[in-house]
């Protein structure tokens, strides 16, 4: 009996964990979207202005490659992590162990 809360407190703590790392990586990345629809209305205000110039143009182009690689990186981290909550909250505890023993 004690057994089964034990378990049902590993599976809480496992989706808190993994609703905390979603959370995390949603707010990421909303965060770079928002800062790409500035970026966006900065280069459509230079261009409306005829302000751009080569320089300009290759910093525009830089930060969105840059805000691209680092979306991407904090997609493959969350996934990475999310995969580590669940295999670490998945493995059997010794107690479970001893108890299928007896």
């Amino acid at each position: 009996m004690g057994r089964g809360l034990s378990i049902r407190r590993r599976n809480w703590k496992r989706w808190g964990a993994l609703t905390a790392l979603y959370l995390l990586e949603w707010i990421l990345l909303l965060i770079m979207y928002v800062v790409q629809v500035f970026l966006f209305t900065g280069f459509v205000v230079c261009v409306r202005l005829q302000l751009l110039s080569w320089p300009i143009l290759v910093g525009f182009i830089g930060l969105v490659v840059l805000i691209l690689v680092f979306q991407r990186w904090i997609i493959l981290d969350c996934q990475k992590n999310r995969a580590h909550v669940t295999r670490v909250f998945s493995k059997k505890q010794p107690s479970q162990t001893s108890d299928n023993k007896n």
